[in-house]
């Protein structure tokens, strides 16, 4: 099978998981940390479960449904996970799905599933997913595995500082093709070893080196200064005001 990678946006988007087991608790609590609308649809459910109905960590609330699957359940879903344990449930569920163009996974039967969740890790707002086309769940863990001792919680800083600068610079009204140049020159200046570094001065130097005039290029660096320190990032012994040469 040959998959095609996107990221979804879930929030206020109503997603099914039929089934109230372990794996259903996985799905669950994925959904609900994407921000979508969750409905559970199980007459039984476990104990992981249960806090993410009364709204864990701040998400909104699982309606559950405590009951069996019953056709029409697909209705107005857009993302629904079959995860019972009943055969015969699951080929209705795959059924109703088709009928209805709702995209559904079958978490015992990659074959009649519409997609695949890979597994994958966050880092703020950095998304990192491994996926080995639905042959290798175990190592596609060990990849994961691997990767998260590779990037830390840090490089959630690097994505949103970069992520401030790509705003500022559609904020003054430059090009598209003139911001793309410069966001490619940040890259090749070793900004984000910088970052990883600690070393805000000579960020700040790159920024308002790189960066166009009407882009504050030290206020950027300033505003990230703490929350560096913060997360252990060393923080320099001055950040005084770094002037711009004379091109």
């Amino acid at each position: 099978m040959s998959f095609y990678p996107v990221t979804l946006n879930l929030e206020n988007r109503i997603c099914l998981v039929v089934g109230g087991g372990r794996v259903a608790a996985r799905k669950v609590a994925g959904l609900c940390r994407g921000g979508a609308s969750v409905r559970l649809i199980s007459a039984e459910i476990v104990d992981e479960i249960r806090p993410w109905i009364a709204g864990h960590e701040g998400c909104t609330p699982v309606e559950w449904f405590n009951r069996n699957y019953a056709l029409g359940d697909l209705q107005d879903v857009f993302l629904a996970f079959a995860a019972t344990s009943d055969p015969a449930v699951q080929r209705e569920i795959v059924d109703e799905a088709r009928r209805r163009g709702v995209m559904l996974n079958v978490c015992d039967d990659p074959e009649a599933s519409g997609f695949h969740v890979p597994a994958h890790f966050r880092r703020g707002g950095i998304l990192v997913s491994v996926s080995t086309g639905a042959q290798s769940p175990a190592l596609a863990a060990l990849l994961r595995g691997r990767l998260e001792g590779v990037i830390g919680p840090e490089y959630d800083l690097v994505n949103r500082l970069l992520g401030a600068v790509r705003r500022a610079l559609l904020a003054v009204g430059g090009s598209a093709e003139e911001n793309g140049r410069v966001l490619h020159k940040l890259m090749e200046s070793g900004i984000v070893e910088k970052i990883l570094q600690g070393e805000w001065f000579q960020i700040q130097q790159i920024l308002c080196t790189i960066l166009p005039e009407t882009v504050d290029g030290a206020k950027l660096t300033a505003d990230f200064v703490e929350e560096g320190e913060g997360i252990g990032l060393i923080r320099p012994l001055s950040l005084r005001a770094f002037s711009k040469p004379n091109s």
